[in-house]
């Protein structure tokens, strides 16, 4: 349809919410200010997305590199470990921030809650999501049957023993950089 043609339907419509010429918007400071809100909040979505994964290889690269070496991995499988899950964190890190939050919620526990309440949503939530993963990583990073069969139960030791120390850690991190409204902390 021609121009003159948007014209006459817009005045036989009397629709003012669609300017015929300009579109949905009425001038271009309306334009520029949808834009400039979409790319602050795909911005934000970044920062947070970033907070998160950090927060996870801070925490848990060294950690995890201590008890493989225990776990008597030589430190080429150490280092291929660590690799893939950095790799791997990229890609799970939010669906585990978000399945945390989607747990806490569904067993309404919040920030007033008790310490029991919070530990308990922090460690199952790490047990449920954390250890399938780690068990591919050891795959992947070459260990033996018998290195796997020392480090998934040290693992497991150490998702029961930092699972709520890790949800404080992300809550403490996100407050810190200035990411996402921690789920726990105030």
């Amino acid at each position: 349809m021609d121009l003159e043609g948007r014209i006459e339907e817009s005045k036989s419509n009397d629709s003012l919410s669609v300017h015929p010429i300009r579109g949905q918007y009425g001038n271009i400071r309306e334009q520029q200010r949808e834009l400039f809100s979409y790319l602050e909040h795909k911005r934000k979505s970044v920062q947070n997305y970033m907070i998160d994964v950090s927060a996870g290889w801070v925490f848990y690269t060294p950690l995890m590199a201590v008890e493989e070496h225990f776990s008597g991995m030589s430190a080429s499988e150490i280092f291929s470990s660590r690799a893939i899950s950095a790799t791997q964190g990229i890609f799970t890190t939010k669906p585990y921030t978000s399945f945390r939050e989607f747990w806490a919620k569904y067993w309404q526990v919040d920030k007033k809650s008790s310490f029991l309440k919070k530990f308990a949503i922090d460690t199952s939530a790490t047990l449920l999501f954390q250890i399938p993963l780690y068990s591919s990583i050891l795959f992947f990073s070459g260990a033996s049957i018998e290195e796997a069969e020392k480090a998934m139960p040290l693992g497991l030791c150490i998702g029961l023993g930092t699972g709520r120390m890790y949800g404080s850690f992300l809550d403490h991190w996100r407050k810190r950089m200035g990411g996402k409204k921690p789920l726990f902390e105030e």
